[in-house]
Parts: structure tokens; sequence; C-alpha cells
């Protein structure tokens, strides 16, 4: 993790020193500057082109392959369906357990890929950039159908298959959970970044509930599963189920 964690501020650095115009706008006028690369840029370019040649080819190695484009989009997007069934699915591959769902806030997946073939380790970095770790909450249901609605006024989140529900101008009905109603009197262990449980996008109803910490950023997570995946001879291909149906 400690590894990773290196390779993405070394990719981050390589990204801004290759930078050399920059444009600056104010107003109606725009002003466009020349940077021009000094000793101590060449200086420091020699000293990291080892590591860069070890983190190009770390970055570019081509791990799964797409069948269909991955998309952000409000609701039912195919990136969303694809992160919440992987996140449920690597969550339980690692602890041996059953969960009842998982979530992920849009505001954190930060690439569509929009272009089928190959997924590339850096698509991983490029689509999930933040050290949000995978967690798992325990959420009383009356606090469940409280989440539900907060994610339905944002025009709902990427979600795994597990919860169904109708969205109507901002509103959250005919709430299911692997087929049936919330029970408010139900513990459902739902899988998330650890941004979100830890009250993140307005989630402070989250802060107190117990929570597991599996130790793992998410971007590795997708990694884990593309890879598993790939290993079993199937591609990255979610199915537009519409877990959300939209009503006027």
């Amino acid at each position: 993790m400690k590894r990773n964690n290196f390779i993405l501020s070394l990719f981050l650095l390589l990204l801004f020193i290759s930078c050399k115009n920059t444009n600056h706008y104010v107003g109606t006028h725009i002003h466009k500057y020349e940077i021009q690369s000094t000793e101590e840029d060449q200086k420091v370019e020699s000293l990291i082109f080892p590591y860069k040649v070890e983190v190009d080819k770390e970055m570019n190695e081509v791990i799964g392959q797409l069948e269909v484009d991955l998309v952000k989009q409000s609701p039912n997007g195919s990136m969303g369906y694809w992160l919440g069934d992987l996140l449920l699915e690597e969550a339980e591959r690692m602890s041996g357990e059953k969960y009842d769902l998982a979530i992920h806030n849009s505001g954190g997946v930060r690439k569509n890929l929009k272009a089928k073939g190959a997924f590339q380790v850096k698509d991983a970095f490029e689509i999930m950039p933040f050290d949000n770790n995978l967690v798992v909450v325990d959420v009383p249901g009356d606090t469940l159908q409280v989440f539900v609605q907060h994610m339905a006024n944002a025009n709902g989140w990427p979600q795994s298959k597990e919860l169904r529900y109708t969205l109507s101008d901002g509103d959250a009905f005919d709430i299911l959970i692997d087929g049936e109603e919330i029970a408010s009197d139900k513990i459902y262990r739902i899988v998330m970044p650890d941004y979100v449980a830890n009250g993140g996008n307005r989630c402070y109803f989250l802060l107190d509930l117990p929570k597991k910490d599996f130790e793992i950023p998410i971007r590795e997570v997708i990694i884990s599963n593309v890879k598993y995946h790939t290993a079993k001879g199937e591609n990255i291909n979610p199915i537009d189920d519409q877990r959300i149906i939209v009503k006027p």
C-alpha cells in the first residue's frame, strides 16, 4: 500500500513538471505564459527518470478489458453499477463475510472511461485518485431510510444491485434491499468509502455507528477486482438493470 502511495505521488509529480504552458484568465482577457524549463527542472527530471520508467511500466500494465463504456451518471450510470458491485464483491472476498449492499459517493469518482478496450492500472488511479479506504458500517434500518433519502436528494449514488428504489422529485419510494423492505429493527452492514462513513457528503448520521476499516484504498480494491475477473476470463461488462426507477 505504501508503495502504491509512492507511485501515485510520483505519477502526479511527473504530470506537474511535464506541464510547460499556463493560461491565466482575467475577465475577457486571456494571458498565456510560456514557462521555460530551468536547470533545476532538468536536474529533477534526470533524478526521477529511472523511477519514471518503472512508474510508466506499472501504470500502463493492462489488467483487464472493457466491453462497454464506464460512464459516471446519476442515476443509473454504468460506472456506478460496476463500482457498487465490485466494492461489495471484494469486501466479501477479503473478509469471508456477507454484507447487505455497497454504495459510493458520486463526487469520489473522478473519471469516465469512454473507450472500450484495455483497462490499465492508471485507469484505477485516475478513477479513484483519493486515499479513501474501504470500510463496512453497521447501519440501523431507520438510519438506512435516512441514508437512501439522502442519496436520492442528490439524484442517486453509485450502488450495488441489492439496493433498488423509485426516485421522484428528489424523494425515494419503494425502497428494497435484496427484494425486501427495510426493517427498522435490523442492522444492515453496508460497504462504503471511509470518507462517507466519517460524515463526508453531509452523512453525519453515520458518524457514531460501528465501523470496520479494511485499511486498503478503494483504487487497490478496483485493481484487485479487475485482476480477479480477468484471471477467470471475464471482461468488465456491467449490465444496465435500472436500479433506480425514475418517475416524474
